[in-house]
């Protein structure tokens, strides 16, 4: 069961069918079909079909969901070999294998993410933003920051347990922010 490929279905069942969205996705699912060993030759399809000289902008969203599905298809539910094919396929590389590789971090667990890839991290996140000292702090935190805003946003009011400030383990790391030139 290729569980990455059920979950780019499901995805797609929410989108208009003649969006271009589904059409790039859909022509990535149609030649991994009938060429499932050579993502090499996928991305040089997408690049003919739906490559950057066809979108405007520096850095389209089309090609890159492309590669995004591209990698999901590939690699499999492996979660290494999807992120590699992700940024081997080049264009905007850290959002898509980052895209690829939380999709695979939802459908696995951590465990399913290699120790190579979690220990350099070890629950830290670090972000750029106007908000100072929240730019840094550990995940387990930031979960639970996107979580509240997630309930906000659906009109619902947090737990006592999940809002800010009631965890002994909060940590927020100090960060100095620079002044623009």
């Amino acid at each position: 069961e290729n569980k990455p490929a059920l979950i780019i279905e499901k995805a797609l069942s929410y989108l208009p069918e003649d969006s271009e969205y589904v059409r790039v996705v859909t022509s990535v699912r149609e030649f991994y079909q009938k060429h499932p060993e050579d993502w090499r030759s996928c991305r040089d399809y997408l690049d003919r079909e739906f490559g950057y000289d066809r979108y405007p902008g520096v850095c389209h969203i089309i090609p890159n969901a492309g590669v995004c599905a591209l990698a999901l298809y590939y690699g499999g539910g492996d979660f290494a070999r999807t992120i590699e094919i992700a940024t081997m396929c080049g264009w905007d590389t850290d959002c898509n294998a980052g895209n690829a590789g939380s999709i695979l971090g939802v459908i696995n667990g951590p465990e399913g993410i290699p120790d190579r890839y979690r220990r350099p991290v070890n629950d830290f996140h670090a972000a750029s933003s106007i908000a100072g000292a929240l730019n840094n702090m550990d995940l387990p935190t930031k979960s639970r920051e996107l979580a509240v805003m997630g309930l906000r946003l659906k009109g619902e009011k947090p737990e006592t347990a999940i809002a800010r400030g009631t965890f002994s383990d909060d940590r927020i790391f100090p960060c100095r922010v620079q002044p623009a030139d």
